[in-house]
């Protein structure tokens, strides 16, 4: 597991909403790599909130400072020690500023040398994890129960435990989708797995500036048109070296 190679690369882009209003991107996302292994993070800010472009852009750095603080994935040690590690460094991030006005989800997929993932979050973005067989497993995402802006959020009250996290055992080519509301929304489960390929085939072999402003515009003519919400993405892939 720990010669494969791994691609990963994202984007975000404001929704017709924040065009329409003249407000600046509410989401943030982050790509890492390290001795600690290779990071990818969405953080969605709440519209609602006045600093949640701030709120969204801290917790992106304090995911990236928690992974490398971190001396080796939560599989044998407890991950709940991973979110209260974010948890405090966002708000060091955030210094002055109120957390309540910064509120944010935060979703992350954080995957060591050895090949063992750490899949968490806070709040309705989604988790995909595509197996290289074609299985899929997805995590987060808004229940069914809850109404259109109810989330978690960073800033919001809430307790540790409830964030989701998920670990999975090393294995072979695997590829994670982060999503924000703005695209999970519109994701059906039949069509997740042909999605995720269709990113990795699309976008996965272009040098990293073509690849950044392609999938950009693609974000921007997304093919659900009442869906207002900013929108972002980011992707982790194994054994990407035949995609590039």
């Amino acid at each position: 597991m720990r010669d494969q190679a791994i691609l990963s690369f994202g984007a975000t882009v404001r929704g017709p909403r924040s065009r329409e209003d003249k407000r600046p991107n509410q989401d943030a996302w982050v790509q890492a790599s390290g001795r600690f292994g290779n990071l990818i993070a969405v953080c969605d800010g709440l519209g609602s909130r006045s600093n949640s472009r701030l709120g969204a852009r801290a917790a992106c750095k304090a995911v990236c400072h928690a992974a490398r603080h971190w001396p080796g994935l939560a599989i044998v040690n407890d991950p709940k020690h991973v979110i209260r590690l974010i948890e405090i460094l966002w708000r060091l991030e955030l210094g002055s500023n109120t957390v309540g006005d910064c509120a944010t989800t935060c979703t992350l997929a954080l995957r060591d040398p050895d090949g063992q993932m750490l899949l968490a979050g806070l709040g309705d973005s989604v988790a995909i994890c595509r197996f290289q067989d074609g299985r899929i497993e997805m995590k987060g995402g808004r229940p069914d129960s809850s109404f259109g802006s109810e989330t978690l959020a960073l800033g919001m009250p809430h307790q540790i435990s409830d964030w989701w996290t998920h670990t999975i055992a090393p294995a072979d080519g695997r590829a994670i989708l982060l999503a924000s509301d703005g695209v999970s929304d519109d994701l059906t489960f039949e069509r997740i797995g042909g999605f995720v390929d269709w990113l990795l085939t699309q976008f996965g072999g272009l040098p990293a500036p073509e690849r950044s402003r392609a999938l950009r515009s693609t974000l921007q003519k997304w093919p659900v048109p009442n869906h207002t919400d900013d929108k972002t993405i980011a992707i982790l892939a194994e054994n990407s070296g035949a995609l590039t």
